[in-house]
């Protein structure tokens, strides 16, 4: 489990897509981690290379004892409509997760999410749930920003597609 894999970055006019679930029995994931709404309309942490991912959960999914917190709670989920902007430092492009580093030839790649654990925004994956759209240095530079020399990338920027 990472804490924040994925973070919500921006939303189109500042309007965020957000919406609260109750938490399916003994799930114990972590705020930033993909997650899928069931059946019951209680939401549970993706598996991986997920064929659907309904939203980031905005925070995690237990008490401060490790309880869950069930179908008595809801917690926030970041959703996945169109110019919602996520970003994460977790980017691989094998289907394995294996850490890589972003690069400007990157933007307009498709991806997925590779996990549990700590997950990664893949390009490698089967399933192709992004874009991505951006890549930052360190410094949150843009890569190809023709008004800085940035550094390495560092943060991916993406959207749902």
């Amino acid at each position: 489990m990472g804490f924040m894999d994925f973070r919500h970055y921006r939303a189109p006019d500042g309007v965020v897509d957000i919406t609260s679930y109750p938490v399916a029995a003994s799930q114990t994931f972590v705020g930033g981690e993909p997650v899928v709404v069931g059946a019951a309309g209680t939401i549970t942490e993706c598996g991986d290379d997920p064929a659907i991912v309904d939203g980031i959960a905005a925070h995690k999914s237990t008490d401060v004892d490790g309880n869950s917190l069930g179908t008595t709670h809801q917690i926030a989920v970041y959703g996945t409509s169109s110019g919602q902007v996520y970003i994460t430092k977790n980017f691989a492009t094998d289907g394995a997760g294996t850490a890589a580093t972003p690069t400007l030839a990157n933007i307009g790649d498709s991806a997925g999410f590779t996990g549990p654990g700590t997950w990664y925004l893949d390009t490698g994956t089967t399933n192709l749930q992004t874009e991505i759209i951006g890549v930052q240095d360190a410094a949150g530079n843009n890569l190809g920003d023709p008004n800085v020399l940035p550094g390495t990338g560092v943060w991916v920027l993406f959207k749902f597609v």
